[in-house]
């Protein structure tokens, strides 16, 4: 199919872009060893369904860039079964945390093994991919968070023609536990908070958080994984990382399918 790439905006064929990327299904489906179908939960609805969600969205280039910069590092690093979290044992193994009341956190600069202009990138795509486009799946159009008037700076951000955006605060936070919970699928979404916006998403083992506005508090700075200087990544359990904000989205949204006779399985 032939259009406007969104991305590049420029007239070419068009591929299959998916929502979420159609890696982090087959991971999902591989830690989930068989059982039920990976869970996607949004504000409306939580269903567990192995159909992706996709678009004529954008072109060759720009899908190989997406790939380049972020995903293929990210979905390597992320947690992908047991003894195998390469970003969780690249942060234990760099020295010590600066330890906070309910978390740690790791200065990232210049540590062997973490990337974290991909980490940044990665999530980037994925909130302005959530943004740029309505994406629909079979019961209409999802419940997707804006970027409002960010949209087109993090558009020119991921074309390589500007910085990250100035105006917006990037939080990557690591599970520390060894077996975190994987077989749910958390699409972007979000909502305001007082004087700003946050959005933020799960992959497996790693929850990717974005605030953007005018008025972010300036000690947000301060702990940002791409504007602070030593480049901080959090490390904390995952009940809180994961699963709780994960359960929230569950007892509000409509349960579908087999969700309906399904209970969230219990923590250690």
């Amino acid at each position: 199919m032939e259009g406007n790439c969104a991305l590049c905006q420029q007239r070419k064929p068009l591929r299959k872009s998916h929502y979420l990327p159609a890696a982090l299904y087959r991971l999902v489906k591989g830690l989930d060893g068989g059982g039920l179908a990976p869970i996607h939960v949004s504000r409306k609805s939580s269903v567990a369904t192995s159909k992706e969600i996709w678009a004529y969205l954008l072109c060759s280039e720009c899908e190989q860039r997406f790939h380049k910069y972020g995903e293929n590092y990210v979905l390597k690093n992320c947690y992908r079964g047991p003894a195998d979290f390469p970003l969780q044992t690249a942060l234990v193994q760099s020295g010590p945390p600066i330890v906070l009341p309910k978390a740690r956190v790791y200065r990232t600069q210049n540590v062997s093994g973490i990337e974290i202009d991909k980490l940044v990138y990665f999530a980037s795509s994925m909130f302005w991919r959530a943004s740029a486009h309505l994406w629909k799946d079979g019961e209409g159009v999802l419940d997707t968070p804006s970027l409002g008037p960010y949209e087109e700076d993090f558009r020119r951000y991921l074309l390589g023609l500007s910085a990250f955006p100035a105006a917006a605060v990037m939080l990557v936070n690591v599970s520390s536990r060894q077996k975190p919970l994987i077989n749910m699928i958390t699409p972007p979404h979000g909502c305001r908070v007082g004087q700003f916006h946050i959005c933020r998403f799960n992959i497996p083992g790693i929850t990717f958080h974005l605030y953007t506005g005018q008025r972010i508090p300036k000690e947000f700075y301060f702990d940002c994984t791409h504007h602070s200087t030593e480049q901080f990544v959090g490390f904390m359990d995952d009940d809180e990382l994961f699963v709780k904000p994960m359960l929230r989205l569950l007892t509000t949204s409509k349960p579908v399918g087999k969700l309906v006779h399904w209970s969230p399985p219990r923590r250690d």
